[in-house]
């Protein structure tokens, strides 16, 4: 027996070729990024096939997105392995060095204070 609706792979190509006038019209360089964006999404078929959207292409933003956000979710773990001291004494020896350094500095912080207070303030 024939199947009549077609797998989420089969319609991830579908999609892909429907897309093909918005991939003429990128740089070269951003059509192997374009290409790069639904190798992504074909890792996770198997869960968005499961999706039954009726929209497909909203499947295929879901799986970009969610790759997204795992290398994202990646990324920002390496880099909280960073060592707090070794960064407070960076800080130091830039403010120490350079007045300019830490005028700006304290402005930054100045903003970053009203900022922080604005949003635990309470509204009348």
């Amino acid at each position: 027996m024939g199947r009549s609706i077609p797998s989420f792979r089969q319609i991830l190509e579908i999609e892909k070729l429907k897309m093909t006038s918005f991939k003429k019209m990128l740089p070269t360089k951003k059509k192997h990024e374009f290409n790069e964006i639904f190798d992504n999404v074909k890792l996770y078929t198997s869960y968005l096939g499961n999706a039954s959207n009726p929209i497909p292409l909203e499947s295929v933003f879901l799986g970009a997105i969610f790759h997204n956000y795992k290398q994202l979710l990646k990324l920002t773990k390496e880099d909280t392995v960073i060592d707090e001291d070794s960064l407070k004494n960076e800080l130091m020896s830039l403010l120490e060095t350079k007045p300019e350094g830490t005028i700006l500095f304290y402005r930054f912080s100045k903003k970053w204070y009203g900022f922080v207070y604005s949003l635990h303030k309470e509204e009348d």
